[in-house]
């Protein structure tokens, strides 16, 4: 579908100063933030590549692939590199609550790829976004300091283009769910001067709201597939139908500041919905799935990674396995005992193994057999042996005087 620009959650922010307080806002501008070590960075890089030419690399690799760009936006790719550095090797891996981790992961892809779509759009700089893609996608373990996160890894594919026009309208999803409470808050607050701001940015929304939720996360297999977990929630108070739906009362009413938010039955009436959590359309299962590369064999793979099972077995495994029945695991042992015996019968009869078992046993048969035959043939020869003596003895006539 066509970008919907005026989903962008930045573009209202800068109409409505009241959204900076936004946490999608307050993250996004401080990854963007330019330290004093990065621009020292840049500075040595550059000197040290005119001191030493390409022979060495220059102390900032490697993010020093980025000072082959044209002066113009030489700088600025450098510096790019190194803001995805520092947020990721100096703050989002040291961070050990998954949640606040993967909160900062999410909000961190979603800067690269509205970065780069803001060097597209720009007349001067949309030149150089296919080679900032390539060193990007090519250098991305290198950036990361050797350590690869799937959940913080950005990717391209190789129609980049229209692959990133997608991740951008994830990115205005993603924004939308994420600060939705700071925007209903500020459209019940009915101030007149920014309803149609508000009213331009919903009904953007909703387009991509409907499309999602009838293509691409309209059902638990796509919702899974498409990792619609990160930038979509099913949950229908979640709806922006339900927050214009409160803008144009405050439109028609004309309404002032200060306004008590209508309540949540007399939107449901509204909308026409009976069920705000439609609790039947997603599966309890919970897989903390991504899309990104493992290495397997001599090679790499991009694919769809699930790591996590459902919290409650991670967070209590020794209520899993007490739960686990008696009986069960007795039948479980008898039937590995049979499958053990079956596994040796199969040896014995079908296999090398049993054929010289069976030669070994038919050999001592044999043996036995000859041992026999020389022990009866050896009590034989004695028996006779004998009976030879005793015909051989010398009959002597006594007669007494």
């Amino acid at each position: 579908m066509t970008e919907e620009i005026g989903a962008d959650f930045l573009k209202l922010v800068e109409k409505d100063e009241a959204l900076k307080n936004a946490p999608s806002y307050k993250m996004y501008k401080d990854i963007e933030k330019e330290d004093e070590i990065m621009k020292k960075s840049y500075t040595e890089a550059i000197d040290k590549s005119k001191s030493e030419g390409t022979q060495q690399r220059p102390k900032g690799y490697p993010c020093h692939e980025f000072l082959s760009f044209e002066d113009s936006y030489k700088e600025k790719a450098y510096m790019f590199c190194k803001k995805i550095e520092t947020i990721l090797n100096k703050k989002i891996y040291n961070m050990e609550k998954e949640d606040e981790r993967k909160k900062h992961c999410l909000h961190y892809k979603y800067w690269v790829y509205g970065t780069i779509m803001n060097t597209h759009n720009s007349e001067t700089e949309s030149k150089h976004v296919s080679t900032l893609v390539k060193k990007l996608m090519a250098l991305r373990t290198l950036i990361a300091d050797g350590y690869i996160d799937y959940s913080c890894q950005y990717h391209f594919n190789d129609d980049y283009l229209n692959d990133l026009k997608e991740k951008i309208e994830k990115k205005y999803l993603h924004d939308y769910f994420n600060n939705y409470d700071i925007i209903k808050s500020t459209i019940s607050s009915c101030k007149k001067e920014k309803i149609e701001a508000y009213q331009e940015y919903l009904n953007s929304i909703i387009k991509l709201y409907d499309f999602y939720k009838e293509d691409l996360c309209s059902d638990y297999y796509f919702f899974l597939v498409n990792s619609c977990d990160d930038y979509f929630k099913y949950d229908e108070i979640y709806n922006p139908k339900f927050l214009l739906t409160i803008l144009q009362r405050c439109k028609d009413k004309n309404l002032g500041t200060d306004v008590e938010v209508i309540a949540s039955n007399e939107i449901e009436v509204s909308l026409g919905t009976k069920d705000f959590r439609t609790e039947n359309q997603i599966s309890d299962v919970k897989l903390d799935c991504v899309k990104g590369y493992y290495w397997h064999g001599k090679q790499n793979y991009y694919s769809l990674i699930c790591y996590n099972e459902k919290e409650g077995d991670i967070e209590n495994p020794a209520r899993r396995i007490s739960s686990f029945s008696l009986y069960q695991s007795i039948f479980n042992g008898f039937l590995a005992i049979l499958g053990i015996f079956f596994i040796l019968f199969l040896l014995y009869k079908f296999t090398t193994f049993g054929s010289l078992l069976h030669k070994k046993k038919k050999k001592k048969i044999i043996n036995d057999y000859s041992f026999q035959e020389e022990f009866t043939e050896h009590v034989s020869n004695y028996a006779s042996s004998s009976s030879n003596i005793n015909n051989r003895k010398l009959r002597i006539n006594y007669q007494p005087k």
